[in-house]
């Protein structure tokens, strides 16, 4: 799959549908960035237990 996103002014990116719901992105996730020997760049979802995602959501929804 290839998609592209634009970077705005303050450095920020859209995250394309696809990649989200590939990595099971919800808001408030957090993403960490890799720098590969070969040049390229690598976003993995970074894992939080089920327990904080939990108080995460509970706190949202207040």
């Amino acid at each position: 799959m290839k998609t592209e996103s634009l970077v705005t002014t303050k450095g920020r990116i859209t995250i394309p549908l696809e990649i989200r719901e590939y990595l099971r992105l919800r808001s408030g996730d957090r993403v960490t960035f890799f720098i590969r020997s070969d040049g390229n760049v690598a976003l993995r979802r970074k894992s939080l237990p089920e327990t904080t995602r939990q108080v995460d959501k509970d706190n949202r929804n207040e």
